[in-house]
């Protein structure tokens, strides 16, 4: 996957197109607060983050929707993303279409047919991310995760600050949650668990969680066993009390 073209929807109707280069690298550059900063966030918003992090300024305020074209090896897609009212900190419109040659030009974005969670499970497949789910070990309270999109943009983004930071290497990472997410994911996307150990893995997680549940359910019948056993001899003892 590569991204084709960023484009940015005006309030009043411009459409301002920022190309790419295919296979190479790209250097945007120009004058300081001319908007080079926002490129990372717009990209990483429209891939499905959960906040809106570009900075409020011309770019915010003139914008209504924010958009990428991806292209496959043999297909593009073409994502779009409503920009947050200054009193929000999200939004969750999204438009998405498939096409071999897609013109922005003759998209209308103004009629969402999905959102952040759609755009993120959709690019999850064409990527090849298969199902997968870290379960964790016994004993710990946190919910099984299940490497997608999201995870796999922690090793492909890095900010200025996070350049320059001695403590952090990946995107993030200083966020809550983030580094336990990155351990829990970073095996899968390096291959080092493989889909079918993985699997293995997963599912003997589960039975060992149907046999505690078992095992607990037999304690407690055991337990009902014998409680009713003792009532049986305190009522017999009771019966031949009064027949005394």
């Amino acid at each position: 996957m590569q991204i084709r073209e960023i484009v940015i929807y005006g309030k009043k109707g411009q459409i301002r197109r920022l190309p790419l280069n295919l296979g190479k690298l790209n250097i945007v550059t120009g004058k300081s607060m001319s908007g080079k900063t926002a490129v990372g966030a717009i990209i990483d918003f429209c891939l499905g983050d959960k906040d809106c992090n570009i900075a409020i300024g011309r770019v915010r305020e003139c914008s209504s929707w924010f958009a990428l074209l991806l292209q496959f090896s043999n297909e593009q897609i073409f994502i779009a993303r409503q920009n947050p009212s200054p009193n929000q900190q999200s939004t969750n419109q999204c438009y998405i279409e498939f096409g071999k040659d897609i013109d922005v030009l003759q998209i209308d974005v103004s009629k969402p047919n999905t959102n952040a969670e759609g755009v993120v499970d959709i690019i999850s497949r064409k990527l090849g991310i298969s199902e997968n789910l870290h379960l964790p070990e016994e004993g710990q309270t946190r919910q099984p995760l299940e490497a997608n999109l999201r995870h796999a943009l922690f090793y492909c983004f890095q900010n200025q600050n996070e350049i320059a930071s001695h403590k952090i290497l990946f995107h993030k990472q200083d966020e809550e949650y983030v580094t336990r997410a990155i351990k829990d994911t970073l095996p899968y996307f390096l291959g080092i668990i493989d889909e079918k150990a993985l699997s293995l893995e997963n599912e003997r997680s589960d039975l060992r969680r149907q046999l505690a549940r078992e095992n607990r359910r037999l304690k407690e019948l055991s337990m009902l066993r014998g409680g009713g056993l003792d009532r049986a001899i305190v009522l017999l003892c009771y019966c031949q009390k009064q027949e005394r």
